[in-house]
């Protein structure tokens, strides 16, 4: 009796439940960044979030054209999203001509990366990347600072108002990231129209303003099932799947679009 699922935020779980719901005609709404489970042809699957490869050939840019940096070292998971978005950097970096000096690894759960840092650092990059997921980026941040690096860190995702807290704020400055969410500590600093409402409306349900962008997500996700059912006028899976590809708002991220047909709402 499913109409429809959303989640996870987590692109494994996306990975392993989502061939099944497809294959039960249930329209799914993935929220993990990993580009990997929407290249599976599973025509009930929509992605109303980001897919890390649209972002990746813009960090590489900034990196290179607006910073003029030429070689990184890299920090990376062993999940999906991390993994597929930090093999997509290596080949953006060959492509416009940035050095990889240094390309390490941790096992989730870890959180002694002294090893990591000291290798990465002894080849003397000029900035670092890392891509993670969960608290395991300002872990990492922070021990870099420690350690003494000061340059620009380049994120696979933002760098959110709870890992800032974990990082410490001393050692969250010059962090830099493609993401169409950012979190706020104060609404008053939020200038766009569309998240600003969110945030009040967040904010008067829960009493605080969210420290991740999951809920960014979430509330992205429901504002597209939304606009299906009211498209369809129906509940039917099947019809809000039809529907979906109709979806065409304003998004928490910039513009919801799934009219051009790859099953994905933000194409940059």
């Amino acid at each position: 009796n499913l109409n429809a699922c959303i989640g996870s935020i987590n692109s494994a779980e996306v990975l392993a439940a989502a061939g099944f719901l497809n294959d039960e005609n249930i329209l799914t709404l993935g929220l993990g960044t990993s580009p990997n489970w929407m290249e599976e042809d599973w025509p009930y699957v929509f992605r109303p979030a980001m897919n890390n490869n649209r972002a990746t050939p813009i960090v590489t840019s900034m990196i290179k054209e607006d910073c003029g940096i030429e070689s990184v070292a890299i920090f990376k998971g062993q999940d999906d999203a991390s993994l597929a978005t930090s093999e997509a950097f290596v080949e953006h970096c060959e492509e416009v001509g940035i050095e990889v000096l240094a390309n390490e690894s941790y096992d989730l759960g870890d959180t002694d990366f002294s090893a990591q840092v000291a290798n990465m650092l002894n080849t003397n990059p000029q900035t670092v990347y890392i891509s993670t997921i969960g608290e395991t980026g300002p872990v990492i941040v922070r021990q870099l600072r420690q350690a003494g690096y000061t340059g620009i860190i380049f994120d696979k995702e933002s760098f959110m108002i709870s890992q800032i807290e974990i990082a410490g704020e001393e050692n969250a400055d010059y962090i830099a990231f493609a993401n169409p969410y950012v979190t706020y500590e104060d609404i008053e600093d939020c200038d766009i129209d569309i998240v600003r409402e969110f945030l009040v409306d967040y904010s008067e349900m829960y009493g605080e303003l969210c420290k991740t962008d999951s809920a960014y997500r979430g509330y992205d996700a429901m504002l597209a099932l939304n606009e299906a059912t009211k498209i369809s006028g129906s509940n039917d899976s099947d019809a809000l799947k039809d529907a979906m590809s109709q979806v065409n708002i304003p998004g928490l991220g910039g513009q919801i679009d799934f009219t051009i047909g790859d099953r994905e709402a933000y194409e940059t």
